[in-house]
């Protein structure tokens, strides 16, 4: 099931610390629920209205739709059914869009979405929870149809442990709140919602929540600052989007984090000025485990922007960032008197190197690179080729990426990457070519068959991780029909282990490009007889869930490309040589219709 939002699912953890607080108070409120008169779907509706949820169009079907598998019953496969309203129809191409509950979602493409007739008859063996009844009770008598929201509305206060005036500000909260970082909506009706709210529920006038509203407010006053100076920039923030690259990675800022950065120390005293700037971005630190999400204000980006400038000089890491600590400020204002005495050109130059080249993977301080790709660009090239000429383990991928993003000359970028695809090092032969690849494809074609030629026979270390395959990888990319007897002559003079990982890598089959060159290289191997024999080590840790402790490479590349040509194997560690040479013959069998069709 997909989200159209993906907000709502953030705010859940809010909710899962509610629910847990619900559990204590139970016994009292479903006492306090029970006596209380249960008010009129009309009275709910009319406050479901005020609120600003969303109603359905008066044309919308009610549908039922399957969710995830919850199970299976031999081979039957279980699934939850749902109720929603269809918000869109689906076609080919997309799936319909649904309202379940308050929130929009796309089923996937498997699932199974039928018109439903609005009466009890046809959702009585569809169960869901209290707040989901509840909800669809008051949009189906929003469409006046009165005798099934009636009953959805007493199933929903079969065990409700809220009362359902409660229920509906509780949970219109969570629909504000997750709205207020989607991007270009108007924030302000929000504003006005979640300032409702917190009248209208004791429970919900907590001083986080209060502290969202001013936050919010102070996002809504309009910026007075000069168009295009560093405050202005730094006002454009309350639009920050920044999305999180996953658990326990940075976030990837927008364009309005990089026209900041690239100022460089042009803005350092404003942001300095600005670190406890509490306005409200649009953008939400994911949370997980115990760590739970919270809403990104301003202070926070800029917090980013001066950690990622002044380095490793603040101490900031990973987990303070997570739970929201800003850089300390009088930590920054230290760095700040000592960097500018340098001056800012020297201050980069000396500060884009980590601290140790030598550490494999090691890597330049990305944030400082872009002020040099921004400011100082002709230095680019003595940061690359220090790489290139010193630092064989170090990786060069993002100098590679700044100098392709840069306003050099397109003959000054070449020359670089023609000078990197020459060094020793294949990992730096590799991120130039990847950059060549999209100014210049002639080079591109003759400098990867050069590349193809001085693979080596073996690696050292496990094949899991070899990078040799991303030369195949490159090579399928390629135009240059030269490149695949090269392929060939390099992987038949390879050890039967490295032999077997680079032909692993011409498999995909999801990717077309070159899909009969691969297939004749491929089938060139079927008549491979070196035997494999796979030993559960570090270097074969990549097939240690492979059912075949002794294979032939014939018999392991026609398995593969069985994948490929839709003919079915199944795995049989008992396979007997007869058995193996008629899934041989059913292979390139499959192979020559292929190649048949294309001509």
């Amino acid at each position: 099931m997909t989200q159209v939002s993906f907000s709502r699912r953030v705010i859940m953890a809010k909710r899962i610390g509610l629910a847990l607080i619900g559990i204590i108070w139970l016994g009292t409120s479903l006492a306090a629920t029970a006596a209380e008169p249960l008010p009129s779907l009309d009275e709910l509706l009319k406050q479901y209205k005020e609120l600003g949820l969303p109603l359905p169009l008066k044309d919308a079907k009610l549908v039922r739709y399957e969710t995830h598998s919850n199970g299976s019953v031999g081979k039957r496969t279980l699934k939850n059914q749902k109720l929603a309203f269809q918000v869109k129809p689906g076609n080919w191409i997309e799936s319909p869009i649904l309202l379940y509950g308050l929130d929009q979602l796309s089923p996937d493409d498997d699932s199974d979405v039928k018109d439903l007739s609005p009466d009890t008859d046809s959702v009585k063996d569809i169960t869901q929870s209290e707040n989901d009844d509840l909800f669809l009770a008051i949009q189906c008598q929003s469409q006046g149809w009165s005798k099934l929201a009636r009953y959805l509305f007493e199933r929903s206060q079969k065990e409700a442990r809220r009362a359902p005036k409660t229920a509906l500000i509780e949970n219109a909260w969570y629909y504000w709140e997750a709205k207020v970082i989607e991007p270009k909506i108007d924030r302000a009706p929000i504003a006005k919602h979640l300032r409702q709210m917190l009248v209208l529920s004791k429970d919900l006038d907590t001083e986080g929540n209060r502290r969202l509203l001013r936050s919010l407010e102070l996002a809504l006053v309009p910026s007075k600052a000069k168009r295009g100076s560093v405050e202005a920039l730094v006002d454009d923030l309350v639009d920050y989007e920044g999305k999180t690259g996953g658990v326990l990675q940075f976030f990837k800022p927008d364009e309005r984090y990089f026209r900041i950065a690239a100022t460089g120390f042009e803005a350092v005293p404003a942001l300095i000025d600005h670190l406890d700037d509490d306005r409200l971005t649009r953008a939400m630190m994911g949370g997980f485990n115990n760590f739970g999400s919270w809403h990104l204000r301003v202070g926070d980006v800029i917090s980013d922007l001066l950690q990622g400038l002044a380095a490793d000089q603040v101490e900031r890491d990973w987990v303070r960032r997570q739970v929201g600590y800003r850089v300390d400020k009088a930590a920054i204002q230290k760095w700040w008197e000592e960097a500018r005495k340098l001056g800012e050109e020297t201050y980069l130059l000396t500060s884009v190197f980590p601290g140790d080249c030598e550490q494999a993977e090691a890597a330049v301080r990305e944030h400082i690179l872009f002020v040099i790709q921004a400011k100082y660009p002709r230095r680019l090239e003595s940061i690359y080729k220090k790489i290139l000429d010193k630092f064989p383990r170090m990786n060069s991928k993002e100098v590679a990426a700044a100098v392709s993003r840069s306003n050099l000359r397109i003959g000054e970028k070449l020359d670089l990457f023609t000078y990197a695809a020459k060094v020793p090092g294949l990992k730096h032969r590799l991120s130039a070519l990847e950059e060549i690849r999209f100014l210049d494809m002639k080079l591109f074609d003759s400098l990867l068959l050069d590349t193809i030629e001085s693979l080596p026979s073996d690696i050292k270390g496990p094949y899991s991780s070899c990078i040799e395959g991303l030369v195949i990888l490159l090579a399928i990319e390629s135009d240059n029909p030269a490149v695949w007897p090269a392929l060939a002559k390099v992987i038949k003079r390879s050890v039967v282990g490295f032999r077997t990982r680079l032909l692993l890598d011409l498999i995909p089959f999801e990717e077309k490009r070159h899909w009969n060159d691969r297939l004749r290289l491929l089938a060139s191997f079927l008549g491979d007889s070196t035997v494999r024999e796979i030993e559960v080590n570090d270097r074969d840790k990549w097939f240690s869930d492979f059912p075949y402790r002794r294979i032939e490479v014939r018999d392991f590349v026609a398995m593969q490309m069985a994948q490929m040509l839709d003919v079915k194997v199944d795995r049989n560690p008992n396979r007997t040589q007869e058995q193996w040479a008629k899934i041989r013959a059913q292979v390139q069998e499959a192979v020559n219709r292929e190649l048949e069709k294309s001509k």
